[in-house]
C-alpha cells in the first residue's frame, strides 16, 4: 500500500508539471541545452554545484535533489543534502522558502522529495489528467512563489498539436509569462 500511494503520488505530479516539461523540452531542442542540467552547467562559479552529484536542475526553474539512500525501517525515511543556487526556492511540498548559496538536509518519506521551485518565475502546471500527453491543455495552472522585490521573472509556455511535425512549419504557440 505505501509504495502504490507513492508511486500515485509521483504519475499525478508527472501530469501536474506536463506543461512545464513539454515547454522545457522544446526550448532544450531548439537552444540545444539539456532538460536535466548538472548545477554546474547555470553555476559554474560555485564550488558547490559540482559538489551535490545527485542534484540537477530541471529546465532553468526547479531543483531536484533525489534521494538514493536506503529509508529506514517502518518509517520509510531518509536524508539528502541540497545546495541552493543563487535565488529564493521554494518546497513544492511544504511551500517553506530557502535562500540561496545555502545547504541543508531534508528528511522526507515515500510521498515526497527534496523538490524546489524557483521565486519568482511563473511555473505553468495542469489539473492532473490521466492521459496528458494526448488529453489537449484546457486547464492551465500557473504557480508563482514570491521572488526578489522589483526583478522581472519569465517562462515561456509552449503549445502544439502533440502528433504531427506540423511545428516545425511554425503552427505552434509560443505564450509569455512575466511576474513581478
Amino acid at each position: 500500500r505505501r509504495i502504490e500511494s507513492s508511486m500515485r503520488a509521483t504519475f499525478h505530479l508527472r501530469s501536474e508539471f506536463f506543461p512545464y516539461t513539454y515547454s522545457r523540452v522544446a526550448e532544450a531542442s531548439h537552444d540545444s541545452i539539456p532538460l536535466l542540467r548538472p548545477l554546474y552547467i547555470e553555476h559554474p562559479r560555485f564550488q558547490a554545484a559540482y559538489e551535490n552529484s545527485q542534484e540537477y536542475l530541471y529546465g532553468r526553474d526547479i531543483l531536484v535533489a533525489p534521494i538514493v539512500e536506503k529509508g529506514k525501517a517502518l518509517t520509510y525515511e531518509a536524508s539528502q543534502n541540497v545546495w541552493f543556487p543563487p535565488g529564493v526556492w521554494y518546497d513544492w511540498f511544504t511551500g517553506m522558502a530557502y535562500n540561496g548559496e545555502t545547504t541543508k538536509t531534508f528528511t522526507h518519506g515515500l510521498n515526497s522529495f527534496p523538490l524546489f521551485i524557483r521565486g519568482g518565475i511563473p511555473l505553468t502546471l495542469q489539473p492532473y489528467s490521466e492521459r496528458m500527453t494526448t488529453d489537449p491543455l484546457k486547464t492551465l495552472v500557473v504557480r508563482v512563489y514570491p521572488g526578489e522585490a522589483g526583478v522581472v521573472g519569465k517562462s515561456q509556455l509552449y503549445e502544439d498539436d502533440g502528433i504531427t511535425e506540423a511545428y516545425m512549419k511554425g503552427s505552434r504557440a509560443i505564450t509569455e509569462l512575466s511576474y513581478v
